[in-house]
């Protein structure tokens, strides 16, 4: 259509990339070179009414004028006041930097500990998850971003609040925003999500009315989020359409409802097609439903996987008893279930460099942790698959290996304790297993074990403990002290007795493998994979990583 002397033209206005993509793509570098193109087009006016707007903006800048940025800053003033940390989603990193900037001048009055960062496309991947870690323990903090940060980094940790700045044009973005946020391991009894827009704006109330709204209604009536059909011309041309052919109204400036005009069509055929994919959504839904999942399934798997991976009092132990055997003063914090470690230059010089290595970057003088989920705020959780914990058993894992006796955590101990009544041997075992899948490669895998063995008159077989005891054992504290010499004695005993204790791991192995094999088939039965033909055979003899052995106090 013709605007004044301007023909705009919506194919050629996508194809300049202004347009936000429709798809998953993330790209927060504005688009200078189409851009810079479709001006070299303009007549003599249309410049000089371009350089009119740039010089209009320019003025704004970082003024009580720029309506947007001060009321931004009045928003986010207020969430902190409820004690809500903010992310402020922008589009390009121009905006991200820009905002940054100007929060952290009209906020820093009121709040002298804020620390506002700004996080942009333009830094490396372990950068940011950096300055994520870094910001998180802040006492009062603000992140600017773009969509960069949109997938792969948990944000729910150091974040109770989103403030879209910029609406995106994908509502598949405006989940996946949001979703950094409200999602398991949120400490926040409540998460806010702010829709941030102007109500004179023809591009917000079009991108609200034709695509963010249709979005949350969909989610209602389904309970999940449907993505936008996937044919990203139509959406881009049904949000131009909407926006260049809209017939003008006069309650344009006070409401988001817009008399479409010749791009009803447009915009209804959209929607046609998106209710199609809800309801394929809803059918599936109903066929293959979440709910032929037992819970008590998944349950009985999920302890499964602590019994071997540890739950996070068996982390808490690890890493507090290594921390002291490793010199690396953790203490106890105020608050319940945070500890803090030192960080400091001096601290840090005194770690093992691969144990320094996993270390967050300073922030302070201390690094305050904690092995709960919801986290307390201000805190790090420390899981078991947290890069600090992997390297922490890394390290006295393969310096038990290499150093023997000499180890930091040794390979063999006896502990004299009240927990045991009769003299008991706690081994740790790495087994390797072959499965066996329909119509699949054969995979081999891995995993430590623990087993328990007491033992009878000179000569016998041992008799092997259920695995729960032998579990609760190996966590049992000492309440005697055994003499050098006599350690040495049972230990050289009891490597003695390793080939009858491997000979007799053969029958307990094989029943281990089928109840793998049973684990597996649940989980298979649970999502309809086929079952038949599906075996774990375990590979003989398995490692001995360590021998306990539980001496009873007499």
């Amino acid at each position: 259509m013709r605007r004044g002397a301007q023909t705009f033209d919506p194919a050629a206005v996508d194809q300049a990339g202004v347009v936000e993509p429709s798809d998953d793509r993330v790209d927060d570098d504005p688009p200078a070179g189409p851009i810079a193109s479709a001006i070299s087009t303009l007549d003599a006016a249309g410049q000089k009414e371009l350089r009119d707007i740039e010089r209009s903006a320019e003025a704004l800048h970082h003024t009580r004028d720029d309506r947007k940025l001060t009321g931004c800053a009045d928003l986010v003033s207020g969430l902190l006041r409820t004690g809500h940390h903010s992310i402020i989603w922008c589009r390009y990193v121009a905006t991200a930097d820009y905002v940054a900037d100007g929060l952290r001048r009209a906020l820093q009055r009121d709040y002298a500990d804020l620390r506002v960062a700004s996080i942009t496309g333009r830094i490396g991947d372990d950068e940011r998850r950096a300055k994520v870690r870094e910001l998180a323990r802040e006492p009062r903090r603000v992140l600017v971003a773009t969509d960069c940060l949109s997938e792969g980094i948990n944000l729910q940790e150091g974040f109770s609040a989103v403030v879209h700045y910029d609406l995106p044009w994908n509502p598949n973005r405006l989940e996946q925003r949001e979703g950094r946020v409200d999602r398991y391991g949120q400490s926040a009894r409540v998460v806010r999500a702010v829709r941030y827009f102007c109500p004179d704006s023809p591009v917000d109330g079009v991108v609200l009315d034709v695509l963010l709204n249709k979005a949350r209604e969909i989610h209602k009536v389904l309970g999940t989020h449907v993505p936008v059909p996937d044919d990203g011309e139509t959406v881009t041309e049904a949000l131009l359409n909407a926006l260049f052919l809209r017939r003008p109204t006069r309650e344009r400036a006070v409401q988001l409802t817009f008399d479409l005009g010749g791009a009803n069509e447009q915009v209804k055929a959209l929607h046609r097609r998106w209710d199609r994919d809800a309801e394929r959504e809803r059918i599936n839904r109903t066929r293959f439903a979440q709910r032929a999942i037992k819970p008590e399934v998944v349950r009985r798997e999920l302890e499964a996987a602590d019994e071997v991976l540890g739950d996070p009092d068996a982390v808490r132990r690890f890493v507090l008893d290594a921390g002291q055997r490793l010199a690396l003063g953790i203490t106890a914090d105020r608050r319940a279930d945070v500890f803090r470690v030192p960080v400091d230059a001096v601290s840090r010089e005194s770690m093992p460099p691969a144990v320094r290595f996993a270390m967050p970057p300073a922030a302070g003088p201390t690094w305050r942790i904690s092995f709960t989920s919801p986290t307390p705020d201000g805190a790090e959780y420390l899981g078991r698959n947290h890069p600090f914990i992997a390297a922490l058993a890394r390290f006295l894992m393969e310096e038990a290996l290499e150093k023997g006796s000499g180890a930091t955590a040794v390979r063999y101990g006896v502990v004299r304790t009240r927990a045991v009544s009769k003299l008991r041997t706690i081994l740790l075992l790495r087994v390797r297993y072959l499965l066996n899948q329909p119509g699949r490669a054969t995979l081999l895998s891995e995993e430590v074990w623990v087993r328990g063995a007491a033992w009878g008159p000179r000569g016998a077989q041992p008799e092997w403990l259920p695995d729960d005891e032998a579990l609760r054992l190996l966590a049992a504290v000492p309440d005697a002290n055994v003499p050098l010499a006599e350690k040495r004695a049972l230990i050289a005993s009891a490597l003695d007795s390793w080939p009858a204790l491997e000979e007799g791991l053969r029958a307990p192995l094989a029943d281990r493998a089928g109840a793998l094999r049973e684990s597996h088939s649940r989980v298979r039965r649970a999502v309809g994979q086929r079952v038949r033909q599906l075996s774990v055979v375990h590979q003989h003899p398995p490692d001995l990583l360590g021998m306990l052995l539980l001496q009873p106090v007499v």
